[in-house]
């Protein structure tokens, strides 16, 4: 009776999708819980990039809003560490545009996948909007 579901009937939510050319690094945050980004074929939930905590394998590549407007693109060395590896300039980055640079970084690596939320900064003071990608290559 009525619009409303009633018992025995299937209610499913749906979660909203974003491309990722249309969300900007700085406007990552305003992405509500369990929204899916796409990139290149590629979807993965708004949350957390990942945990070392929980032992995930950290990703291979990481943007984070650096100083001065820019965004600091990240590559992993051996020894569990972060060497930064270019910057961009931060009012011209999409997620899109940002996770394309990180993958032309590595070039011959196929990308496994990706994953866009706060992350901490540099000297972990602060959680900034953050993108991470995983490629074929592991330590």
């Amino acid at each position: 009776m009525g619009d409303r579901p009633g018992r025995g009937d299937v209610v499913t939510a749906v979660q909203p999708l974003v491309d990722a050319a249309a969300v900007m690094l700085e406007d990552l945050a305003s992405l509500e819980a369990g929204t899916t980004i796409v990139w290149r074929g590629h979807t993965a939930p708004y949350g957390a990039p990942f945990s070392a905590l929980d032992r995930e394998t950290p990703p291979n590549l990481l943007a984070l809003t650096g100083t001065e407007h820019t965004v600091d693109l990240l590559q992993y060395q051996p020894g569990h560490r972060y060497r930064l590896v270019a910057a961009l300039n931060e009012d011209a980055c999409s997620v899109a545009v940002i996770l394309d640079q990180l993958a032309a970084l590595v070039p011959a690596e196929p990308v496994a996948r990706f994953a866009g939320g706060p992350e901490l900064d540099g000297p972990g003071l602060r959680q900034v909007p953050a993108v991470a990608l995983w490629t074929g290559r592991t330590w």
